[in-house]
């Protein structure tokens, strides 16, 4: 009776089953019900497989003006290893918004993760006009810039990340990386 319990981990407290529409009951028909409740699938990955077929289903059964079902979609192809089929939904996200800061970041690492590093600049740059505050994008272009040699512009990359979010961690340790790599220890050590 005196011996702990022992806990559950935090992958066995998530719900791993189909989400199923509470409210409304009823109103919610056809494509748009499946949009919805695919998109409820994928969002939190609880039901990711189907989640993502429910998804491609229905916005191929309608033509959908909104950027944000793409969006979903890409995400959940992405993490399921889909990657080509993700880089198409993000751009068809691209073409409704132009604008969607997140669907430039994320299409720009999945293509400097198919070694496309030219093409990912491009949509990092693309971001960073968007919204010049998004510490994610100015690290993503770093590890780029990195990856192609051009330490100077990495570095400055990643100088930026911390300018544009003092508490970004990822940004500190990754300009302190480069630092070190290039020997200057004591400005890699603070």
């Amino acid at each position: 009776l005196l011996a702990p319990l022992r806990e559950k981990t935090d992958e066995e407290q998530i719900y791993q089953g189909e989400v199923v529409l509470y409210y409304p009951k009823t109103g919610l028909d056809g494509a748009l019900r499946q949009i919805y409740l695919g998109i409820a699938q994928v969002k939190e990955k609880v039901n990711l497989k189907l989640g993502a077929e429910m998804l491609k289903q229905a916005l191929s059964q309608t033509k959908v003006q909104a950027p944000e079902p793409y969006f979903e979609l890409a995400e959940a192809q992405f993490a399921l290893g889909q990657k080509e089929a993700a880089e198409k939904s993000y751009l068809r996200v691209l073409e409704l918004d132009s604008a969607f800061v997140q669907a430039e970041n994320k299409l720009g690492n999945l293509l400097a993760e198919f070694g496309r590093s030219n093409e990912a600049l491009k949509h990092y740059r693309r971001a960073i006009e968007l919204d010049a505050k998004f510490a994610d994008v100015y690290l993503n272009l770093g590890l780029t810039l990195r990856g192609l040699g051009d330490l100077p512009a990495a570095e400055e990359s990643f100088r930026n990340a911390i300018k544009a979010d003092p508490l970004y961690a990822p940004g500190y340790r990754d300009l302190g990386s480069l630092l070190l790599v290039q020997g200057k220890i004591e400005v890699a050590r603070s």
